[in-house]
């Protein structure tokens, strides 16, 4: 009878050792660093803060409306604030970056 208590007690002790094991360590897996899209160029205007688009000394960022801190970290790695003259940066996509640069000659 008491062996019945035991395995029972130890049962518990698991399975709250279990829970407690994702209540405490649980937040601290998830470190993700939200930011908004003012965020991404501070001195860029917002054209549209719905769809996701900044326009930065000429060159207009399509960032989408997801991941704000790695498509601000791309554009510093990149350098693609650096860009001259008129430009656009399509950056709605996962795995791609869309360049367009828009250079008018003159006959």
């Amino acid at each position: 009878m008491i062996f019945k208590y035991v395995v029972v007690l130890v049962v518990l002790i698991v399975l709250i050792a279990f829970i407690a094991q994702f209540v405490l360590f649980g937040p601290m897996r998830n470190k993700n660093h939200y930011i908004t899209i003012k965020e991404v160029i501070p001195d860029a205007k917002i054209i549209s803060e719905s769809e996701g688009i900044i326009e930065y000394e000429g060159i207009k960022f399509i960032l989408g409306q997801t991941d704000f801190e790695r498509k601000k970290n791309l554009i510093r790695d990149l350098r693609l604030d650096e860009l001259n003259g008129v430009a656009e940066v399509d950056m709605r996509f996962r795995k791609q970056i869309i360049v367009r640069k828009n250079e008018f000659k003159k006959n």
